[in-house]
């Protein structure tokens, strides 16, 4: 798992252990708040959340293997160790970069969200290309990235049990809020989580955990066994930018097949290029599969399996796509049919991303995510509205155009069907939909940038 993706499944995975557990959501992905305080069930969204709405975080993890440390925040917001309040600054893996929420439905029960988690490079401050998960939680409390102000203002300042509830003033840059706290410290575990009173929104979130790691027994050289135990894991995030996004679709009826498909099978390539190497390249195939849909939004498993010679094992991700996704399943055909070349849909100075509209011709329209050292195309159907095809570029450190240029022309002697352009490696995950769907679809070859498609009877 990524490290990123580390992060955030130590965000939704921590309860506060202090509190009452009362009774649990009915939605696909719960989240702790509606747990503790249900009233956020039926109280629907802040009001500063909106389809569109776009939180950026700041996040860092770290990991000190073989040791436990016991750690908790000072007033400076720095991990030291209980106790003796040295400052903590050991860690033996982790990294840093910016986790990106993105609201792409809301209504008075849910909130459907996408979160794309970009590593940071600290030698040049460029991102990688986004590891991608979806979630569909409470509207009130979506997966406690916000709760609604109301509930915050009933919450009483107190201690219950291991949790502390506080409200204090807290400044993020030259910003100060008006905030509320939540900390929670056990034996193992410290987790500070901050939200603004005003608008619900979480602004900051701190997590430790510490010991609780299985023994690893293993030989030495001289067949002495030895025996590692425990480990200290640490992260932070911290509210950067707050945003709506005009997306253009975001208004727009889903087409109906979104509603029919049981499942949409995508077919393609991966390739790795070095320069001065033959290209390694191996098959792709990627299955969507339904498992819960609402008005305008659809939450379901994407698993995918590389064919490497090895034993096949799929690799499965939470996956989320809606009426205001950008980069989803599906465009309505109106809305592609207004889109203009180049045109901007939405920019972050903080990531130096963007999506554009890449491409136009007869039959396709491209959304492009850009980066400094990535790009991926989402390929749309202009008739259909579905995702005909996902391209994948990730520029390899320290390539310059020539090596790109050379390792053109040795993926084309090769025979390769992938071209590196400007020294970006490629996958295409090209396809159509199943169960009887495949004629709303209109499931036929793109042209010159795609494999044929291969369609599901």
């Amino acid at each position: 798992m990524a490290l990123m993706q580390q992060f955030l499944a130590a965000v939704l995975l921590v309860a506060p252990a202090g509190l009452v557990n009362v009774v649990a959501a009915a939605v696909p992905d719960p989240s702790t708040t509606a747990i503790y305080y249900p009233d956020v069930i039926k109280s629907g969204a802040p009001p500063a959340i909106k389809v569109g709405t776009r939180l950026t975080y700041f996040g860092t993890n770290s990991t000190l293997a073989g040791k436990t440390v016991y750690l908790e925040l000072d007033r400076d917001g720095t991990w030291v160790e209980r106790g003796s309040h040295r400052t903590f600054n050991a860690a033996t893996s982790g990294g840093v970069g910016y986790s990106v929420v993105r609201v792409g439905h809301l209504d008075k029960q849910v909130a459907a969200l996408n979160v794309n988690n970009y590593l940071l490079n600290l030698a040049d401050k460029t991102v990688n290309s986004p590891s991608s998960v979806g979630f569909v939680s409470e509207a009130g409390s979506a997966l406690d990235y916000w709760i609604h102000p109301a509930i915050l203002k009933n919450i009483k300042d107190e201690k219950i049990k291991t949790t502390t509830i506080s409200r204090q003033p807290y400044v993020i840059g030259q910003r100060k809020y008006n905030a509320i706290r939540f900390t929670t410290m056990t034996t193992h575990c410290y987790m500070a989580e901050i939200y603004d009173l005003d608008t619900g929104i979480k602004l900051y979130h701190a997590l430790s955990q510490a010991g609780g790691v299985e023994a690893k027994r293993f030989k030495d050289d001289d067949n002495l066994v030895k025996v590692t135990v425990g480990s200290t894991f640490s992260m932070t995030s911290t509210l950067m930018d707050v945003k709506d996004v005009d997306v253009p679709w975001k208004s727009e009826e889903p087409p109906a097949w979104v509603g029919q498909f049981n499942e949409i099978r995508y077919d393609g390539t991966i390739s790795t290029i070095n320069p001065g190497f033959a290209p390694l390249s191996s098959r792709v195939t990627s299955f969507l599969t339904p498992a819960s849909r609402g008005e305008g939004w659809m939450r379901g498993v994407l698993s995918v399996t590389v064919d490497n010679g090895l034993p096949p094992v799929p690799n499965k991700v939470d996956y989320m796509t809606a009426h205001g996704t950008i980069g989803g399943l599906w465009i309505p055909p109106r809305a592609l049919a207004g889109l203009k070349l180049n045109q901007v849909i939405d920019s972050n100075d903080l990531t130096k991303t963007q999506y554009i509209v890449g491409a136009i011709n007869q039959n396709f329209v491209t959304i492009s995510e850009t980066g400094s050292t990535f790009r991926i195309d989402f390929t749309y159907n202009k008739q259909s509205g579905g995702l005909s095809g996902v391209t994948y570029q990730q520029k390899k450190s320290g390539w310059n155009d020539g090596d790109a240029i050379a390792a053109d022309k040795a993926a084309m002697r090769s025979g390769g069907r992938r071209r590196v352009r400007q020294g970006f490696a490629l996958t295409h995950l090209v396809g159509c939909t199943s169960a009887g769907c495949v004629k709303a679809l209109r499931c036929r070859p793109p042209r010159a940038r795609y494999p044929a498609v291969h369609c599901m009877s």
